[in-house]
Formats: C-alpha cells, sequence, structure tokens
C-alpha cells in the first residue's frame, strides 16, 4: 500500500504527516512524543440530499497509542490553509464530549456532522482536529455535500440522504433507523413497515420468541382430533353427507366417521403394536370419508361443512405421528 508524505505549509516543514487507511501518526518537535490518531470513515460524503433537508454521518476518531494519552485540544471548520478559520453555515458538527478532551490508550470519540442542503450548489468544508503536537493540525477531515431540488428516492424514503424501502428494510422498518428485533433461533422480517420475525427450522413462535417444537404423540393428537370433531357438529361446522345431501343417510354416516374416530382413539389408548395397526386402518378409512374428492374420487365423503378440510388434515397429522402407518391413497373414479 502507497503512504502519501504531506507538508503543511511553509511555516511547517519541520512537520511531517504520514496518511495510511484512515491513520495519521503526527511526529513533531513540539511534542514529547509522537501521537498516533486514527478515524473512520476515511473522508465523508453526504448523499444527494434534498434543499430544506439536513443529513447526519459520524467520523469515530480513536487514539491509536497503546501507551501515550491523546489530548484533542480544538475542533474547527477550516479551508486548506492550516490556521485560516472559515465557517460554511452548510455543515455543522457536535462531538460526543467537551473539547479539550483527554483519550486514553484505545478509546474513542465521535463527531456527528451535519449537512443542510439550502441550495443546488456542491459544498466542500474541512474539519480541522488539533491535538497535543503543539497544536499542529492532526487531522484535516474533507466533508462534501449537495443539494437536489427533489426527493431522488421517490417512492423510496430519504433516510439522511440514503435512499431505504421502509416497507421491507429490517433496519428501518416503518421509519428511519428503526431496527427489528432479531430472535434467538429466528429471523427477523419487516413486511408493510411492520416489524415481524420468521422462526428457524424446528422452532415456533411462542410470544416474542421462538421455542423448539416439541412433537406431540399420537394419544395428543388423537384426543384433540376427537375433541375438534365434537366441538365442531356442535357448532354446526361439520355435518353429515349422504347421497344426496345433508339427509338421514348423512346423520348415519356423520355417526359411523365419529365411531370410526372413536375406535382408534380406543386403541391408540391401548398403545401396543397391534392396536396402533388396527387404529391405523380406522383413521385411513376416516381420511378417504373426508378427502374432499366427491364425485371424483372413491371412496364418497362422510362428512361437509367449514371444519371438514380441518377434520381430514388432524386424521393425516395422526396417521403420520403412529409408527409404520401409511397415508392410504383414494382410487380415482373414471370421470365421464
Amino acid at each position: 500500500m502507497n503512504s502519501l508524505v504531506s507538508y503543511f505549509g511553509s511555516k511547517h516543514n519541520d512537520i511531517a504527516a504520514v496518511f495510511l487507511s484512515g491513520s495519521l501518526l503526527i511526529a513533531s518537535p513540539l511534542s514529547v512524543m509522537a501521537q498516533d490518531i486514527g478515524w473512520a470513515p476515511v473522508s465523508m460524503t453526504f448523499p444527494s440530499t434534498v434543499i430544506g433537508n439536513t443529513a447526519t454521518q459520524t467520523v469515530t476518531l480513536t487514539n491509536l497509542d497503546l501507551k501515550v494519552p491523546l489530548a484533542v485540544n480544538s475542533i474547527r471548520w477550516t479551508y486548506n490553509e492550516p490556521g485560516e478559520v472559515t465557517w460554511n453555515p452548510s455543515f455543522a458538527f457536535i462531538a460526543d464530549r467537551s473539547v479539550p478532551a483527554e483519550l486514553m490508550p484505545g478509546e474513542s470519540m465521535t463527531i456527528d456532522i451535519t449537512f443542510t442542503a439550502e441550495t443546488l450548489t456542491f459544498k466542500a468544508a474541512n474539519l480541522l482536529i488539533t491535538n497535543t503536537s503543539g497544536n499542529i493540525p492532526s487531522v484535516n477531515y474533507y466533508v462534501t455535500g449537495n443539494g437536489v431540488d427533489s426527493d431522488l428516492c421517490y417512492p423510496l424514503s430519504n433516510c439522511s440522504g440514503v435512499c431505504v424501502d421502509l416497507k421491507n428494510d429490517i433496519n428501518s422498518c416503518g421509519s428511519c433507523y428503526n431496527v427489528c428485533d432479531v430472535p434467538l433461533n429466528g429471523a427477523a422480517v419487516c413486511g408493510a413497515g411492520v416489524c415481524d420475525f420468521i422462526c428457524d427450522e424446528g422452532y415456533e413462535k411462542v410470544g416474542d420468541g421462538c421455542e423448539a417444537i416439541i412433537a406431540k404423540t399420537p394419544k395428543e393428537l388423537m384426543d384433540e382430533l376427537i375433541m375438534f370433531v365434537i366441538q365442531s357438529v356442535e357448532s354446526g361446522a361439520l355435518v353429515g353427507l349422504g347421497p344426496t345431501g345433508h339427509d338421514q343417510a348423512g346423520e348415519h354416516r356423520l355417526k359411523g366417521f365419529i365411531f370410526n374416530l372413536e375406535q382408534a382413539q380406543t386403541r391408540i389408548d391401548t398403545g401396543t403394536p397391534e392396536m396402533l395397526k388396527a387404529a391405523c386402518g380406522f383413521l385411513n378409512v376416516d381420511q378417504l370419508h373426508s378427502d374432499g374428492g366427491w364425485p371424483f374420487v372413491m371412496p364418497p365423503d362422510f362428512v361437509a361443512g367449514e371444519a371438514a378440510s380441518e377434520v381430514n388434515a388432524r386424521i393425516i397429522e395422526v396417521i403420520g405421528a403412529i409408527e409404520g402407518c401409511e397415508l392410504m391413497e383414494a382410487p380415482t373414479r373414471p370421470q365421464h
């Protein structure tokens, strides 16, 4: 990496400043020892800013010396000639502490720099930061910005000169810099400007976090299925379906459908391999009678209503939880 040696004016030919990757080492006969200063970013360019708006960016100043404290004597605006103080009303700054300030080895301070776009003219300024090296320029920080007469971000939003999709950006969700929380075992998402999260595979949402999914036993799933069927019948969300609709035959089919589920529940409660195999048979009969395939799939459905598809899904879930139980496929009825 190349370095640039620069001399600050004829009055200061005894001072050599070496710039290298945002680090400036001041070596001066006026100081007891060298001062090692770092700053980031190396320079500052404000994106196009709509006239009348103000954008803010931050520069961080760090004492890179591992042993010697650094005294920051002053921070002020200047042009390129050392000591020539000027003021550019488009730029302003505020440090996180008052100066003079002492930075211990490895310690940092931040300086927020604002740019207010007043005209379409390109603006530039230098922020002069002096240290203990006899008030010689330690950091001559270059800042630029320009104004525009309309919001170039449209239809996105302008967040301090950066175009952001507030509807989908997890770092600016709904408003600039509103960062969505990232849960453990999950990922943050932003949808329609509202923060949310999704859980990793094997985890599910519980409150504001993600918890491991604990597989339910066939008995737990079966008990929940029976309860759901009873509640659905009582509310009218599950009804019997006969050859001509919800007639007397449909009522008989509904009773037979529930009978099969109860037989499966009894055998699952027993828990022996033989009983579980028998339960698998009862459950497959009912899943074929609730798969919504009528009239093109045999056998015909025995139940209908808003809850019918949910009942079928729950039956299939129980079948999947029983070891060795396979889902039977219905034969296709010829179409005429």
